[in-house]
């Protein structure tokens, strides 16, 4: 078959291989499946994991998660990392104001040597809670004595003052309202003020 162009001869296109055509058969360089690229893979990284031990590579790589330093730098370097990561872990401000006594307590650097970051940071936490229980008891404490011992003007107007009740309820016998101000241990007529048995 001759192939032209109108002047130009481009030549006489032959069978198998020829520049025209495109042989799917030619001995082209066939890319390795996907199966062989992940046995390779797999291989390589045995072979680095034989090299290492694994509680110390998951500590190298704990602290490549911290600081961002490349287990292959870090290693060998692993406890001077982590003291410099743990005098930063603390915001001392922050423990200041949310914990005074244990941060007057740890700004010895004895007692912060001893205890640690991490159980200074576990101590102040307690601390912090325990203000929060102190400022929630108070809270309840002040919120029922005020419902206890309040005084309120009686509802027909004659000047007379009652107790206010923390828990109202009715009488299943008189079906007059009652009321306590013991957390229930004894109940009273809302009205009368008078002791219901």
């Amino acid at each position: 078959m001759q192939t032209t162009d109108g002047n130009n001869d481009l030549g006489v296109a032959k069978g198998k291989g020829s520049p025209g055509t495109l042989d799917v058969n030619s001995d082209l360089p066939i890319a390795p499946s996907l199966v062989e690229q992940r046995a390779r893979a797999l291989q390589g990284a045995l072979f680095y994991a034989s090299r290492q031990d694994p509680d110390q590579y998951a500590r190298l790589l704990r602290i490549h998660e911290l600081t961002g330093i490349p287990p292959a730098v870090s290693a060998g370097h692993e406890k001077e990392i982590e003291q410099a990561l743990q005098a930063t872990r603390i915001d001392p401000h922050a423990l200041t104001a949310v914990a005074p006594r244990v941060a007057a307590w740890a700004s010895r650097p004895d007692n912060a040597a001893v205890a640690g970051a991490r159980e200074i940071q576990r101590l102040g936490g307690v601390e912090q809670n325990a203000a929060v229980m102190r400022a929630a008891v108070m809270q309840a404490a002040e919120r029922h004595a005020a419902m206890t011992h309040a005084r309120v003007t009686d509802a027909a107007g004659t000047g007379a003052t009652s107790t206010r009740y923390d828990v109202t309820a009715t009488n299943p016998v008189t079906q007059h309202q009652i009321g306590t101000k013991d957390g229930g241990r004894s109940w009273f007529d809302v009205k009368t003020g008078e002791r219901v048995r």
